[in-house]
């Protein structure tokens, strides 16, 4: 969701300088906008960055204002870890478009009508704001682009109202939902990132606070008015794409049927093939779930439901396995049906098909035993 920048630019404070120099302003003595910069591969890009631009010919300024990472955003440990760190940027226009053509990255510019004193406001804020804070901790729940310019622009207004016709999704889904919707079910990107965030992610929050993509931000803006007056007007105009066409064949969906598949054929065939692979898949997923509970320092860490079936205990109880297989191959079956029946979803069903599989793995071999004894004694 943000891009890295290493130079930040000592100006002076251009609301102000403005202010001081002009008393009488039409309404486009200064253009705000709304830019909306289309994913890149990166963990924390992957659902775009938004920021503002704010531009005033008479005085020939024209800058950029967000939240931007310090440092290579690709750093997976550094994100994971919860050492990367972040402030909040005055950037030229040109260098910081700049970046984003090297990385030839899509950018959509929408035009915010918002009356000038708003304008000449927002911009005293974001002048402020980039004077007085220092860097920060990266926290993308708070200092998220899309809510937190959210934020900048709600504290513009002043006493002006914001109003807002929210689309009928921000009342139905959680914040993981409207993330995940965005992002594509079914794909590698969601099923990875998903193991690590959702604690709080899936709380039912209000819908301010579930303005956390940067194209949904435009989108919100696009049904709210101030004045009576439209905040953006998106007619004939497009979000940059999602990058949804990413998926191929081999889908986690796919991927975790062929294992629940291949869990009843070596069930059935006596062969047990498939519970020491899924015991080491298990394993592996329960050691990243548990890590990034206790040792991740991002949001939404908190909690992880995927806990309870993926975990490291069965490889390390595994020498007492007949006495604890179906007890726990049990729970995973309870398991699962409490996340089909939650309100909101909180795993994924890939993860659902994985966990089936699991639990048929322990199962299984004592049903089908019982089943061929029983068979064995109608016989005789």
């Amino acid at each position: 969701m943000f891009c890295g920048i290493f130079c930040f630019y000592p100006l002076s404070g251009c609301a102000e300088e403005l202010e001081s120099k002009v008393k009488e302003f039409d309404e486009n003595f200064v253009i705000a906008s709304l830019c909306v910069v289309e994913p890149a591969e990166t963990p924390i890009s992957c659902m775009g960055h938004a920021f503002l631009r704010m531009q005033c010919s008479t005085y020939d300024m024209d800058y950029c204002f967000s939240y931007e990472i310090m440092g290579d955003d690709s750093e997976v440990f550094r994100f994971l870890s919860g050492s990367m760190t972040m402030r909040f940027c005055r950037i030229p226009t040109d260098t910081y478009y700049e970046t984003y053509r090297s990385q030839k990255r899509e950018i959509a510019e929408f035009e915010l009508m918002l009356p000038i004193s708003v304008k000449q406001n927002l911009w005293r804020i974001l002048d402020q704001k980039y004077n007085n804070e220092n860097v920060v901790p990266y926290d993308f729940e708070k200092r998220g682009c899309a809510y937190s310019l959210f934020c900048l622009l709600n504290q513009a207004l002043d006493t002006l109202e914001l109003n807002t016709e929210w689309p009928a999704k921000y009342e139905k889904k959680t914040r993981r939902e409207l993330a995940v919707e965005y992002m594509g079910y079914n794909t590698w990107r969601e099923t990875v990132l998903s193991l690590i965030f959702s604690g709080s992610l899936n709380d039912d929050v209000n819908n301010f606070e579930k303005v956390i993509i940067p194209g949904d931000l435009a989108d919100v803006l696009a049904h709210s008015t101030v004045c009576g007056r439209k905040v953006i007007d998106m007619s004939g105009r497009k979000l940059p794409p999602s990058h949804k066409n990413e998926e191929i064949w081999f889908s986690p969906v796919v991927a975790a049927l062929l294992l629940l598949l291949l869990t009843f054929i070596c069930a059935f065939l006596g062969k047990p093939y498939m519970t020491y692979t899924l015991l080491g898949l298990q394993t592996i997923i329960g050691c990243l779930v548990l890590c990034t509970l206790l040792m991740c320092k991002m949001p939404f860490t908190e909690w992880n439901w995927y806990i309870i079936p993926f975990n490291p205990l069965p490889a390390m109880l595994w020498k007492w396995h007949r006495i604890w297989k179906v007890p726990f191959g049990s729970a995973i079956l309870v398991w699962i049906v409490a996340m089909l029946l939650a309100e909101h979803r909180s795993v994924d069903p890939p993860m659902l098909i994985f966990a089936g599989a699991i639990s048929a793995s322990y199962l299984l071999p004592g049903l089908i035993g019982k089943l061929s004894f029983s068979r064995a004694k109608t016989n005789q």
